[in-house]
């Protein structure tokens, strides 16, 4: 009786597992770099460890290492990005239980400077730092620039003696927080004028009813192209009435009685 017997050994080794899995941050804004990283213990040896990732239960297609960046952003509403890894190898059956951890992005810091853009000489300058509807806005801070240099205190208003100048005052503001996000707002010119003086001519004294007259306000200040008039109706005695559309240095107006009209 002939008998041939052969043998064949096969090593079972245990299966990779995921030991470990770091988000480079728990919260972020909006833009953050994350870098995320897996490492793992076990399985076959000298098998290459191949790792599939998935954001949001959304397959990363293209990525096998055990680490990659990306930028992650938030528009409006506070996202959860929940990071999922599964390592494999070659060898059959060589596949790791998933692995999963989270980062929050918050959106961006906006910013916005409010205040008088044209103020008297003797009046304070007062401006705020208007930030969008933000999460976490107890954590904001505020850096306060005058020509790029830094100015006042860690608040969202800023008040600020200055004196006249033929030239305006430029304003900025950078907001950060403790998540390293930071945000400068466009700049705010300010004008601060000397005491306006204020001539009124006009082109007739005496006119029939119906006819028209033309008054101009003569002015002797810098800044003429950034003020405000406004014409108005007097009633000696008894009011004053605020007429609609005269707002500009020019006005022509029909009286509307015979006598004397006040302007």
């Amino acid at each position: 009786e002939c008998e041939v017997t052969k043998s064949m050994d096969v090593e079972i080794m245990d299966v990779p597992e995921i030991s470990s899995l770091t988000i480079s941050a728990d919260t972020a804004c909006s833009g953050y770099e994350v870098l995320v990283q897996a490492a793992t213990t076990g399985g076959a040896i000298n098998d290459t460890v191949f790792y599939t990732w998935y954001r949001n239960g959304v397959e990363l297609t293209g990525i096998t290492a055990d680490h990659f960046t990306e930028v992650l952003t938030a528009t409006t509403d506070t996202i959860h990005y929940v990071y999922t890894v599964v390592a494999t190898q070659p060898s059959a059956g060589c596949v790791s239980v998933a692995k999963s951890d989270t980062i929050i992005i918050v959106p961006a810091i906006s910013v916005e400077i409010q205040g008088d853009p044209i103020i008297c000489h003797g009046t304070q300058i007062e401006l705020t730092a208007n930030v969008n509807d933000y999460s976490l806005a107890g954590d904001l801070h505020y850096q306060w620039r005058l020509f790029n240099h830094n100015i006042g205190t860690d608040n969202a208003q800023l008040t600020l003696d200055t004196t006249e100048s033929t030239d305006p005052y430029i304003f900025t503001v950078l907001v950060s927080n403790s998540l390293n996000c930071n945000i400068m707002s466009a700049p705010f010119a300010v004008y601060v004028n000397d005491t306006i003086t204020l001539e009124i001519t006009h082109d007739n004294d005496s006119i029939c009813p119906g006819a028209e007259v033309t008054f101009v306000a003569n002015i002797g200040d810098y800044h003429s192209p950034n003020l405000v008039f406004r014409g108005s109706k007097v009633n000696p005695g008894v009011d004053t009435t605020e007429i609609w559309g005269a707002t500009q240095p020019i006005y022509t107006a029909p009286p509307t009685t015979s006598g004397y009209n006040y302007y």
